[in-house]
């Protein structure tokens, strides 16, 4: 049977919001344990971590001097962290 939508959001705010007025359950991030909506109750879901894949994102026309160096600055972090994940991931083996 295929998935069917009734409402699609993506502001953790909204989904808390519409599981509060009983229009249904959500599968939400961590972060949202610290929103508090009356009637809302947020577990743990006991399973391995998710990771998501992430993309940067800019105007192609943005004149900012500053975006260069911000694109070098967050490309070389990614790159840092997935080193350590990697070098953490074969130590385990």
């Amino acid at each position: 049977m295929p998935t069917r939508y009734v409402q699609r959001l993506g502001q953790i705010h909204s989904i808390l919001a519409m599981v509060s007025a009983e229009q249904g359950i959500a599968l939400v991030p961590e972060r949202a344990r610290a929103l508090h909506f009356d009637r809302v109750a947020i577990r743990k879901v006991k399973m391995p971590p998710v990771y998501a894949e992430l993309y940067l994102a800019w105007a192609k026309d943005n004149p900012n001097p500053a975006l260069p160096l911000f694109r070098k600055v967050v490309l070389a972090q990614m790159a840092s962290s997935f080193k350590e994940l990697g070098s953490a991931g074969s130590q385990k083996r």
